[in-house]
């Protein structure tokens, strides 16, 4: 017989065998980098964070319920129509950034309290009157209120010792 006649078969066989080894190799049962909830975007930033841009906190609740690995370090949930925060968020502990301005947030429960990495918070254009510090993790550091209904400067913002950047412009 011709020796690329049996050559053939015996390549396809070991191709195959490579390419089945890097397939089942391959999987994993660690949790992906980024797991997208429903109704969100999501990338990794050129930093390596992982951001999501979500369209309403319901899915996010569906999703920390779901999901025991939350790996989300930029949450946006600007025009999100959210009118209040509560415990929907406090799974996602590997939050730094989160967005919830261009809301209609009127009062502002504890955010985020498991968080000790969130460093930026965005609650501009709300319909914040009052905003007390122990409502956010001590470890936030830029905290944006602008064009809230703020009549006062919150007394209480010497606990937020890392604070280094606080935004009011726009408040009555």
């Amino acid at each position: 017989k011709n020796n690329s006649s049996i050559m053939w078969p015996r390549t396809c066989l070991w191709l195959f065998a490579i390419l089945l080894c890097v397939i089942v190799g391959g999987e994993s049962s660690e949790v992906p980098a980024l797991t997208c909830p429903s109704g969100c975007r999501c990338f990794t930033t050129a930093e390596g964070l992982h951001k999501a841009s979500c369209f309403s906190t319901s899915d996010l609740k569906k999703y920390s319920q779901n999901n025991n690995h939350h790996n989300i370090n930029i949450m946006d949930l600007s025009y999100s129509n959210i009118s209040k925060i509560n415990n929907d968020l406090d799974k996602f502990t590997e939050v730094v950034s989160l967005d919830l301005s261009f809301n209609s947030i009127k009062v502002l429960e504890k955010v985020l309290q498991s968080s000790k990495k969130l460093v930026h918070l965005n609650l501009e254009n709300n319909f914040l009157k009052t905003f007390s510090a122990s409502s956010v993790p001590n470890s936030v550091s830029s905290l944006n209120l602008k064009h809230n209904y703020l009549e006062n400067v919150p007394s209480d913002l010497y606990i937020l010792r890392d604070l280094e950047h606080l935004e009011l412009k726009g408040n009555p």
